[in-house]
C-alpha cells in the first residue's frame, strides 16, 4: 500500500480539485484549468486545508487520533463520490484519464522523470537535522497530537501557542503512516518525495504550457524544458545547498514543498491574475496561502510567498507599463562622445 499511495493521493486530489470546478461552474467565462495538474495542486491544497482544520479542532479538544484519520477518511470517500456523481450528472461519463495522452517527443522526458524515481528509491536519504521523523512517530505512539514533546519526550507541562499548531504536516504524514499499516521510514523517504515531486512537475507544468504554444514545435520545446527540470534534479547532488538536491535527497521536508511546489505555482497565478484578468485564480492563490500556512507555518511558508507575490506583481506590472508607454532601453553608442 505504501508504494501505490502516489498514484492514490493523485486520483484522489484530482477528483477534490475538480469538485469545486463543477459546483462553482468553472467554465469557459472564467478560468478553466488546461493542465490537469492545476486540478490536482488545488485538490491536493484543498484537502490538506481539511486536514489542518480537523487537526487543529482535535487537539484543542483532546480527540485520539485514530478518531480524526476515520473522519478524514470519510470525507476523502464523499468528496470521490460526490465529485463523480455529479461529474455523470453533467453528462461527463468519460473516466478522468481518458484524454491524457503522451506523444512520441515526451517519451525521453517520461523516461527521465522514471529515472528520478527509480533514484529517490535507490538512493540514500539525507536525515541529517531531520526530526519530522520523530515527530511522526511521537504522534503516532501518543495516539493524540501535541501530547509529547517530540525532542524531549516530556509530556507534563507540554504545551503550545496556536501558531504553534498550524502546521500540521507532521501530522499528515502520520495520518498516511497509519493508512499504510505504519511502514512510517518506507512512507517518508520513498512515497513522499515522489508525491512531491509528481506536484513539483504540475507546478512547473503550468509554466511550461504557459510558455509553449500546442504546435509541434511548442511540444518540442515542453519536452526539452522537462528533461531540463529532471536534469537539474537528477544533477542536484552536486551541491548539497541548492532545491535540487533537496528535491531528491529529502523531499519529504516541509520546505523543499514550499519551495518546489508553492513558489512555482504561486507566480504562475500572479501572472493569470495579473496578466490574464483572471479573477478565479484568486480563490485558488487564498487557498495556496492557506496550505503553506499548514506545511510550515508563517515564517517559512506564507512569508516567502507572499514576498513571491509582491515580486511577481511589480515585474508584471512594470513590463505592462514599459509596453504601454514604449519605455524601451537602448545602449549607449559611442557617436555622441
Amino acid at each position: 500500500m505504501v508504494y501505490i499511495l502516489p498514484v492514490f493521493m493523485i486520483i484522489v486530489a484530482y477528483f477534490s480539485g475538480r469538485l469545486p470546478e463543477v459546483l462553482f461552474k468553472v467554465n469557459k467565462k472564467n478560468h478553466v484549468p488546461e493542465n490537469k495538474g492545476e486540478t490536482c495542486l488545488n485538490g491536493m491544497f484543498l484537502l490538506f486545508v481539511i486536514w489542518d482544520i480537523l487537526a487543529l479542532i482535535t487537539s484543542y479538544c483532546g480527540i485520539g487520533f485514530t478518531l480524526i484519520v476515520r473522519i478524514y477518511v470519510a470525507i476523502m470517500g464523499v468528496i470521490l463520490i460526490a465529485s463523480n456523481i455529479i461529474l455523470y450528472r453533467k453528462k461527463k461519463p468519460k473516466k478522468w484519464y481518458s484524454d491524457v495522452s503522451i506523444p512520441n517527443i515526451f517519451l525521453f522526458a517520461v523516461a527521465v522523470l522514471l529515472l528520478q524515481f527509480a533514484l529517490i528509491f535507490f538512493i540514500a536519504p539525507d536525515i541529517s537535522e531531520d526530526n519530522v521523523k520523530v515527530s511522526v512517530l511521537t504522534i503516532i505512539s501518543d495516539g493524540r497530537l501535541h501530547v509529547t514533546d517530540p525532542g524531549t519526550g516530556i509530556s507534563e507541562g507540554y504545551s503550545i501557542n496556536f501558531l504553534g499548531r498550524v502546521p500540521e504536516l507532521d501530522s499528515f504524514y502520520a495520518m498516511l503512516a497509519y493508512l499504510t499499516d505504519f511502514k512510517t521510514e518506507a512512507l517518508m523517504y520513498r512515497s513522499v518525495p515522489v508525491i512531491v515531486l509528481l506536484f513539483s512537475y504540475m507546478a512547473y507544468g503550468m509554466w511550461v504550457d504557459l510558455l509553449c504554444d500546442k504546435t509541434e514545435d511548442g511540444k518540442r520545446k515542453k519536452s526539452i524544458l522537462y528533461v531540463v527540470i529532471g536534469t537539474l534534479n537528477i544533477c542536484g547532488s552536486i551541491s548539497t545547498s541548492g532545491i535540487y538536491y533537496y528535491q531528491m535527497h529529502c523531499g519529504f521536508r516541509p520546505e523543499v514543498i514550499i519551495f518546489s511546489v508553492f513558489v512555482p505555482y504561486t507566480a504562475y497565478l500572479c501572472c493569470r491574475i495579473l496578466r490574464d484578468r483572471d479573477h478565479v485564480c484568486i480563490a485558488y492563490l487564498i487557498l495556496t496561502y492557506l496550505a503553506s500556512l499548514g506545511v510550515t507555518g508563517l515564517i517559512r511558508g506564507f512569508v516567502p510567498l507572499v514576498a513571491v507575490t509582491v515580486v511577481s506583481a511589480v515585474i508584471i506590472i512594470w513590463g505592462d507599463l514599459a509596453r504601454k508607454h514604449g519605455w524601451n532601453w537602448k545602449p549607449r553608442t559611442g557617436a555622441g562622445r
